[in-house]
């Protein structure tokens, strides 16, 4: 605990997380928002929106566990009480997001911010 709380004082454990938070956004973001919807491009707008997003959005369901066991009752939870939906609509904007710039990065920016905004609830 010491050391943890040294690493706070002193920035390098901030460092780490802000290094974290821009390689986990950008992986996701290129796999589903470039490499998925590379392949789609020609599929109507619901399907190039709708697939990559939903695969965007399965993986949070660890996130959603509390990186626990996810029993049945969290599965269904999770797709029956709209958090998959809510995910799947925050990947739609991100995607309409990165359609309207031509570019990446501002979906990169908005998802560490997203998961920069959760770490800072704990």
């Amino acid at each position: 605990m010491i050391k943890l709380m040294t690493h706070l004082v002193d920035g390098s454990f901030a460092a780490f997380l802000d290094t974290l938070f821009v390689i986990v956004a950008f992986a996701e973001e290129f796999v589903i928002r470039d490499a998925c919807t590379y392949f789609l491009r020609d599929a109507p707008w619901p399907l190039r929106y709708l697939l990559p997003n939903f695969f965007f959005a399965l993986p949070h369901l660890f996130n959603y566990a509390g990186w626990s066991e996810i029993s049945g009752g969290v599965l269904l939870n999770f797709l029956f009480n709209g958090i998959l939906l809510g995910y799947v609509f925050g990947g739609c904007l991100l995607q309409l997001f990165k359609e309207k710039s031509g570019s990446i990065w501002l979906p990169v920016l908005l998802h560490c911010l997203m998961d920069y905004s959760i770490i800072l609830k704990y």
